[in-house]
């Protein structure tokens, strides 16, 4: 399969996940302990063509929230997405707070 389907598939995928919004209930959770910080949490990683998720990175903030970065970064550790015939790499993903 060429790489533009796999990639459309792991973005569908990525937006069910996101629309799921477990990576609100980490700010939700979090944020009212740190006075409510408004920023964006620019994460990137690799989906296996298993499906699993590895290499969760926070490539940038303007958050500056260690306990939500970290919770976020966990949250997306443990998605999964449909297998595929090999792995693809979200460079960049902009969570917004």
């Amino acid at each position: 399969m060429p790489l533009a389907p796999l990639m459309l598939l792991a973005a569908s995928a990525c937006g069910a996940e996101l629309r799921g919004g477990a990576h609100t209930a980490c700010y939700e959770s979090l944020a009212k302990a740190e006075g409510r910080p408004m920023g964006v949490v620019r994460v990137a990683w690799q989906v296996e063509a298993s499906g699993s998720v590895t290499g969760v990175l926070v490539v940038a903030t303007t958050l500056h929230s260690s306990a939500i970065e970290s919770c976020i970064r966990e949250d997306i550790a443990r998605w999964q997405f449909p297998t595929a015939p090999r792995s693809i790499e979200i460079r960049e993903y902009p969570f917004t707070f």
